[in-house]
């Protein structure tokens, strides 16, 4: 099975945290979720993107420090969890 192709950073994060993301089809949405502990969708944001190489920026500033769950999802349903802290600087 395909995994997404993406790289989060920085982790931990602070006001801004950024995916790299690589689209091999010529179009395609993806959908980027951020879930707190309680399970609670704090952020979401879909993206209309063309093939190649693309960096997204998501603003954090509004979020608390603690544990968060990163969920990518693809136009095919494959998906990606990844678990990123944030912090105050």
């Amino acid at each position: 099975e395909k995994k997404i192709p993406l790289h989060v950073y920085p982790n931990p994060f602070g006001d801004q945290l950024f995916i790299n993301y690589s689209q091999s089809t010529d179009e395609s949405q993806i959908d980027v979720s951020l879930y707190n502990s309680l399970g609670q969708r704090t952020l979401q944001r879909n993206y209309e993107l063309g093939k190649g190489q693309h960096t997204l920026s998501l603003n954090t500033s509004t979020l608390t420090q603690g544990i968060y769950h990163l969920v990518v999802t693809d136009e095919e349903g494959k998906q990606v969890n990844t678990k990123i802290i944030r912090v105050k600087f």
